[in-house]
């Protein structure tokens, strides 16, 4: 959310969102690009459902490994 004169310098929010989705692009994926709505700028991001399905399998193999 934008307030007062920071609505001068949407750019900012935009690289602060763009930094977040490359930061996160091992996790997720952007659904929705950072789009101004008003003062708010929103983006959409989902998991990645490999990854998840992954880690969550390889966790379960672990925890049988070490209970076995």
């Amino acid at each position: 959310m934008f307030r007062g004169r920071e609505m001068a310098h949407t750019e900012l929010g935009r690289r602060l969102l763009d930094k977040l989705a490359e930061d996160l692009k091992e996790l997720g994926t952007v659904d929705a690009y950072p789009k101004l709505d008003g003062r708010n700028m929103v983006m959409v991001l989902a998991p990645a459902k490999r990854q998840v399905a992954r880690e969550s399998h390889e966790a379960v193999a672990e925890a049988q490994e070490g209970s076995g």
